[in-house]
């Protein structure tokens, strides 16, 4: 079972691949002045049960997101064993997914604007990287199945489908950024996105996103998500590249800050971004991660020693298949516990209480006692424009909230007195020169190899000891069976 995904949703301009989407409105919608519903979601099988279009329907979304393994596009011929599919049946999995019947009454119904980045099975193969010859043939079947137009940019450029999108609430001056993130096509061993994305992203996000309100940014694998033992994907096994976009996050706060403080003229909510947010799928179970990133060296530029910002990573995973109907609900329950626990995952115990409404207490900002939830599952973001919120909403086959967090305007001044339950992630560096950046990797908590050993250790010893008593056992009902009959 691989885990991860991320997405980030940035809010862009005049750029390369940045896209003037335009309203984020729906005229059945009566509040869409005052709030927004983006819906996502990641592990989709064309030819199971998709029971969630339907539900979606109901919260009419201006926004569909898909973040990777939109479709299956390659086959398991053993366990943990994939088989790459010829372009022909790729391309027919691709068509047997868009015309599947609920999805497509969700598509027209709504009318919501489907975006999409992929990550390896709908890429075409299991942990598929840089190497995988079908990428531009599968690319463009991609971006046929989300209807992007063929003059785009993302279909002319190199180096992958990353993508940036910017969505206007109605008339207003409030803007949401979309940024989707490929970390499949230039994928190496020692880099996710390849030199030309990483270009791209902090062009985008350093200049073409200075009058946002919300920047989301969305990859196919998860990046706050940091494990004990883990055989998935994550950006924690890329720890430099993870760094440096956490670096590009600080700097952008940065800017927007000095750039508030020299325009006494623009409100609050103009000038200032209500948060910057991870969308991510991938590891077949929904999840809450935040951290609170700490810039720690030399002065770069607006970015000061000490400079801290509060991040949040949503993780959807599993329309169709999850760990829970993969495995067993125990075995899913057990691993993710102990296993597979994210050090960055809010924990927030809901009060049980026959005299208190359970919404009453999720909103105010409580996740359940977990922290995941291991079946099928999609994920709701609802933007509330007028008292600037933000709710991250896992439901389940019955709609109801499984997993739930509001943010309060967390960028303003008071954000790190209010949101005190988060762990630090510093963001080390030990030099700057020539804008190369000397990132030091000690003191994160990502790299818990001594203790997986230990419990390796421990797992073999309880199975070597069990296998030597059987054997023993065995040993002993022989001889006795032995003189038994002698």
């Amino acid at each position: 079972m691989k885990i991860s995904f991320i997405i980030f949703i940035l809010i862009n301009f005049s750029f390369l691949n940045c896209k003037e989407i335009g309203i984020i409105s729906n005229e059945n919608s009566e509040n869409n002045k005052t709030s927004s519903v983006f819906t996502f979601g990641s592990c989709n099988k064309h030819n199971l049960v998709q029971p969630f279009w339907n539900l979606m329907k109901v919260h009419q979304p201006q926004v569909f997101i898909w973040l990777g393994d939109v479709v299956y596009a390659d086959s398991l011929i053993l366990p943990f064993l994939w088989r790459p599919e010829t372009i022909e049946v790729v391309k027919e999995r691709y068509t047997s997914q868009k015309n599947q019947v609920d999805y497509l009454h969700f598509r027209k119904q709504t009318n919501a604007k489907i975006l999409g980045v992929w990550d390896d099975h709908d890429y075409g193969t299991n942990n598929g990287d840089i190497n995988f010859k079908n990428k531009n043939q599968v690319k463009e079947i991609f971006l046929d199945f989300i209807d992007e137009p063929s003059n785009s940019q993302v279909r002319l450029q190199e180096g992958g489908m990353y993508s940036s999108h910017t969505f206007h609430v109605n008339e207003t001056n409030i803007k949401t950024k979309v940024i989707l993130l490929d970390v499949r096509y230039s994928r190496t061993n020692d880099d996710l996105l390849g030199e030309k994305q990483w270009k791209w992203f902090e062009n985008e996000l350093l200049m073409n996103s200075n009058d946002s309100q919300v920047i989301l940014i969305g990859t196919g694998i998860q990046v706050l998500a940091s494990r004990y033992i883990t055989p998935s994907e994550g950006w924690a096994k890329y720890r430099h590249n993870r760094i440096r976009l956490f670096h590009l996050v600080l700097k952008f706060i940065a800017n927007r800050q000095k750039s508030q403080s020299q325009s006494q003229s623009q409100s609050q909510s103009q000038s200032e971004p209500l948060s910057v947010l991870f969308l991510s799928g991938d590891v077949h179970f929904s999840e809450i991660s935040g951290a609170q990133l700490i810039y720690i060296g030399p002065d770069d530029e607006n970015l000061k020693n000490g400079t801290t910002f509060n991040i949040f990573e949503f993780t959807s995973s599993g329309l169709t298949h999850s760990c829970a109907s993969t495995f067993s609900s125990a075995f899913c329950y057990t691993s993710l516990q102990l296993f597979q626990n994210n050090y960055y995952r809010i924990r927030q115990k809901i009060k049980k209480s026959n005299s208190i409404d359970i919404n009453e207490n999720i909103s105010k900002g409580i996740s359940n006692s977990l922290g995941f939830y291991h079946y099928l599952n999609y994920g709701l973001v609802r933007f509330n424009w007028i008292n600037l919120t933000i709710e991250f909403e896992s439901r389940d086959e019955n709609d109801n909230i499984q997993l739930y967090l509001q943010i309060e305007q967390i960028n303003s001044k008071n954000t790190n007195n209010r949101i005190n339950f988060l762990k630090q992630l510093p963001i080390r560096i030990e030099s700057i020169e020539k804008k190369n950046y000397n990132y030091i990797l000690d003191g994160q908590p990502d790299d818990f190899s001594l203790y997986s050993i230990a419990i390796l250790c421990l797992l073999f010893g309880l199975i070597l000891k069990f296998c030597l008593n059987s054997s023993t056992k065995q040993r002993d009902d022989l001889i006795q069976n032995k003189y038994k009959y002698h």
